[in-house]
């Protein structure tokens, strides 16, 4: 449904036209499901273009965000921002549960990592920094986006879709949404499956 989200608001900045959230997310899963039932060598097939293509929209995301006109996108503004009064630890434990529970799908995963790794040690140098560097840097981008607009819009993808002239950005926006989903839900879906067939 986030991906969806922000699909639908570059779709509708490149097009101009409005699309619906359900007919959207409807689509994307069931091409997803599709990838998915093709198999695991697409997977790795497409993760090898995705990785580098990804880290490069990302820092180019970064760069227009910090580039912006508007002097609350400014880095210095950024860092300034004080948040929102009033902690709450209801809003903290919320966050850390869906960080975990994100963190628990990854359970089906752990065979293939095994299975696909040549070493154990491979397996756990790629598992951990990909979990940080990964949390890290798209936690780096939401918060950036919405220190930015001072904590109104909570979808990073789509304060860039409002930010940005040409259809360069939403087009990336775009790319970018489509292959992340892609790659995590169908790796989610792949493994699950396999874990079922395996129980039966």
């Amino acid at each position: 449904m986030i991906g969806a989200t922000a699909i639908v608001a570059v779709l509708t900045k490149l097009t101009g036209a409005s699309f619906s959230l359900v007919r959207v997310s409807v689509g994307f899963g069931l091409l997803q499901t599709f990838v998915a039932v093709v198999g695991f060598d697409s997977l790795k097939t497409l993760s090898r273009i995705a990785l580098p293509l990804k880290i490069v929209i990302f820092a180019y995301l970064f760069v227009l965000l910090a580039n912006f006109s508007d002097p609350n996108f400014a880095p210095s503004a950024v860092l300034a921002f004080p948040g929102k009064a009033g902690w709450s630890w209801v809003i903290f434990a919320t966050w850390l549960n869906a960080s975990a529970a994100g963190r628990l799908t990854m359970i089906t995963d752990a065979a293939d990592f095994c299975r696909y790794s040549r070493t154990r040690g491979d397996m756990w140098v790629g598992t951990l920094s990909a979990t940080a560097i990964g949390t890290l840097v798209s936690g780096a981008l939401g918060a950036y986006a919405a220190a930015a607009v001072l904590g109104k819009t909570a979808n990073p993808f789509v304060i860039i879709t409002e930010i940005s002239t040409g259809w360069l950005t939403p087009l990336l926006l775009l790319v970018f949404v489509a292959i992340d989903n892609w790659t995590i839900n169908v790796l989610n879906l792949y493994t699950g499956g396999l874990s079922i067939s395996n129980m039966f």
